[in-house]
């Protein structure tokens, strides 16, 4: 009975990676969901606008600045890194664990608009990661029609 109702976990286990691999290939993500599980582990991210600025802000707590690296090209800033809290060498029981460890990487796509990526800001502070790039004023041209 036990096996049974194991195996059946892992069948809806199966298919809910299966399901959201397939979700995350409709986005713009650069890997699957399969391909992040048990490998890397995502932080969470909020993106916007404000002061005629791009603001991205990355958690990243109990993680060390030096453990943190940044790349962006014309699409996308890349954040990775690691986070270890390191685990008693001794055997251990878990009654409860929800903290990722491990490296991590998180891909933000930049939105349409244009940016100034000469200059961006970044400050790394209480376990908080900002990004900040200017945005560059489209301007219009008018053309007459003769």
């Amino acid at each position: 009975m036990k096996k049974d109702i194991f195996s059946r976990l892992k069948t809806i286990e199966d298919g809910m990676n299966s399901l959201l691999g397939a979700m995350s290939s409709l986005t713009h993500s650069k890997y699957t969901f399969q391909d992040n599980y048990d490998e890397v582990w995502t932080p969470n991210c909020d993106v916007y606008i404000s002061n005629s600025k791009l603001n991205i802000v990355i958690e990243l707590a109990g993680i060390d600045r030096e453990s943190v690296e940044l790349a962006f090209n014309d699409t996308y800033l890349l954040v990775r890194g690691s986070r270890d809290f390191g685990v008693p060498s001794c055997d251990v029981c878990f009654y409860h664990m929800e903290i990722e460890t491990g490296a991590f990487e998180r891909l933000v796509y930049f939105p349409d608009v244009q940016l100034d990526k000469d200059n961006p800001k970044v400050i790394f502070e209480k376990g908080i990661l900002k990004v900040q790039f200017n945005l560059i004023e489209e301007t219009e041209t008018i053309i007459t029609v003769e």
